[in-house]
């Protein structure tokens, strides 16, 4: 984990100097594990901004796990036209159940400069598997 808490300080420094946003993937057939590296790496990126604003998308499951690990809003996929217009600090989704295109844009304008995006996905091999 220390490696990848290093990889994430890099990026956030990247990212807050070119005024971007920066993105981490959580690749893992367990969400439940997913979900607690998730939180490790969202509260260490809390350890080094100010700002706070937390934006959780992803489907029932996610979303019920969600809410006892964040605080922040908790949006399903299918209202992510509900936060249009929003601006978060970050941004953790769930893309292990498939998502829609349109849905993925939406969410992640709402993410500022320098913000995180951390997507919890199931591993690369089951992606071709996926159907939005």
């Amino acid at each position: 984990m220390e490696d990848l808490f290093r990889e994430v300080a890099k990026a956030f420094k990247t990212a807050v100097d070119n005024r971007h946003r920066f993105m981490v993937f959580v690749c893992s057939s367990n969400l439940r594990r997913a979900v607690e590296y998730a939180e490790k790496i969202y509260s260490d990126y809390r350890k080094r901004v100010e700002k706070n604003g937390l934006l959780v998308v992803g489907r029932e499951e996610f979303l019920e796990m969600a809410k006892d690990h964040f605080e922040g809003e908790l949006v399903h996929w299918k209202n992510s036209i509900s936060v249009l217009g929003s601006t978060f600090s970050s941004l953790i989704m769930d893309l292990s159940e498939g998502f829609h295109p349109n849905d993925l844009g939406v969410v992640v304008e709402t993410v500022e400069e320098g913000g995180i995006i951390i997507a919890i996905s199931p591993p690369i091999e089951r992606w071709r598997n996926l159907i939005s």
